[in-house]
């Protein structure tokens, strides 16, 4: 009888109406392979800076008022980085993570020679 239960149980654990979709990462991290890229290399200066300062996670979220969890996934670099994000670890962790350069308005001239 207790084999029976047991089979039962592994069978309700093993068999599902839906794919597990891991087929499908290759194809998600090639089409977001330009996010995935910046948010590892904000991901290591995080982390470098978080070293430095010799602060936890915990510490981390509890200043951005988020979950510890989510800190997690962002130092994996997992996460896409929302502008809001950026900016609370930047004032968080006093550090510029992205710097956005304004340049001046340059005019251009097209002068046609006459012939």
């Amino acid at each position: 009888m207790k084999h029976r239960m047991e089979n039962g149980k592994l069978k309700k654990i093993t068999t599902t109406d839906r794919p597990s979709g891991w087929m499908d990462l290759p194809a998600y991290k090639q089409e977001n392979r330009a996010w995935m890229k910046r948010s590892a290399d904000i991901s290591l200066r995080v982390l470098d800076v978080l070293d430095e300062k010799k602060m936890t996670q915990t510490e981390l979220a509890q200043l951005m008022n988020v979950s510890r969890q989510y800190v997690s996934r962002i130092l994996r670099g997992s996460e896409n980085l929302t502008l809001e994000t950026i900016s609370k670890l930047e004032d968080v962790l006093d550090v510029t993570l992205i710097n956005i350069v304004e340049e001046e308005p340059t005019a251009t001239v097209n002068v046609e020679q006459k012939t």
